[in-house]
């Protein structure tokens, strides 16, 4: 088995558990962090007041690609279309 099949393994295993996996219009923390040029703490600090408002929401989900769990904002389904 590769490692790339593993992480393939690891991905479906992951889905039947419940465990959201990383979608095209994630935005990262780290994305943010370097896009803000601050620290990941300060990034979650401020992402805070837009969760709290209901506009994005704060998961943890499986990143295939990095074969690890990854802190992301996931923009809420009204607000997209609202956005539209």
């Amino acid at each position: 088995m590769t490692d790339e099949d593993l992480l393939a393994v690891v991905a479906e295993i992951d889905e039947l558990a419940g465990i959201p996996t990383l979608q095209p219009g994630d935005v990262t923390l780290q994305m943010l962090a370097d896009k803000w040029q601050v620290s990941t703490p300060t990034v979650i600090k401020r992402m805070k007041k837009v969760v709290a408002e209901g506009r994005f929401e704060s998961l943890l989900v499986y990143d295939p690609t990095a074969g690890r769990r990854r802190r992301v904002y996931r923009q809420v389904k009204g607000e997209a279309e609202a956005a539209d």
